[in-house]
């Protein structure tokens, strides 16, 4: 609150300065001399008074997001040739009448491939570390393509509810169960 009132006054001392010599140049023109400016003082008389107005002290309310979930969201990544992650896409996921539905929108998927999704349930550690060992028993998608580029389907996931999948991790599989891709889910805010 401290911080607000200093810069509440600090903008109230420019605007007043600001007004002052604006009545100035308004009513003085440009001078290069005293002399000059004295008798022109003289002749048309001395600066106009200035308004100065007070700011008044305001309440600032800190703005908190909507908690409302619009849905759940896994950003979607996958090893690269430097030995980091890129991107590779997302899985959305939103609660639908009795049902979840299932955005799926990737890339980089490898042509001829069956890629199996799973999903862990995981506590709120923020990695992986305290994920179940099981996946949940869901019937999920195998995904495969048959030529490079952007893969996007919606599917409807029965007997699961938005609120299980709370920092989930999201998983394709491919060969045998090597880990493609990789992802949390996180809530969607509006």
């Amino acid at each position: 609150m401290t911080n607000i009132l200093k810069k509440v006054s600090t903008v109230t001392l420019t605007i007043a300065a600001t007004a002052l010599l604006a009545a100035c140049s308004n009513t003085c023109g440009t001078h290069h001399r005293m002399d000059a400016q004295k008798k022109h003082h003289r002749d048309y008389g001395t600066h106009q008074p200035v308004m100065v107005y007070e700011a008044e002290a305001v309440e600032v309310v800190e703005m908190q997001p909507m908690t409302e979930p619009a849905g759940m969201k896994a950003q979607m990544n996958t090893r690269n040739g430097t030995g980091g992650t890129s991107p590779m896409g997302y899985v959305k996921f939103k609660q639908d009448d009795g049902c979840v539905k299932m955005m799926v929108d990737l890339t980089d998927l490898r042509p001829g491939k069956d890629y199996k999704m799973k999903i862990y349930q995981c506590g709120d550690c923020g990695d992986f570390n305290c994920c179940a060992s099981k996946c949940m028993d869901l019937n999920l998608p195998t995904i495969s393509v048959d030529e490079p580029g952007r893969f996007t389907k919606t599917y409807k996931i029965h007997n699961l509810d938005c609120s299980d999948l709370k920092n989930a991790k999201v998983v394709l599989t491919r060969d045998g169960g090597y880990q493609a891709s990789w992802g949390q889910v996180q809530p969607i805010t509006k």
